[in-house]
């Protein structure tokens, strides 16, 4: 396991949150192209955190991905109900 250096690892986290101040603070105080630049800016984060759930991890962790069973082959499916 290799060591990340503080930048690694708070590097988009500080980025994310440069970039919510800066929205805000210029929705505050900006009209017009202010408005513009205000939106990107609070919403470049939203997105980020939206996607960042669904992003595939298997081939930069090493982990294999889940295969499914035929449905033939014991275990596959849902266990049995007990009989009544």
């Amino acid at each position: 396991m290799s060591r990340q250096t503080s930048m690694q690892i708070w590097g988009m986290p500080l980025l994310l949150g440069g970039a919510s101040v800066l929205g805000l603070v210029v929705a505050l105080l900006g009209d017009g192209l202010a408005d513009a630049t205000s939106w990107l800016a609070l919403g470049a984060p939203a997105l980020i955190g939206c996607w960042f759930p669904f992003r595939r991890t298997g081939a930069r962790t090493g982990a294999a991905e889940p295969t499914a069973r035929p449905s033939g082959e014991p275990g596959a499916g849902p266990p049995a109900a007990p009989g009544l």
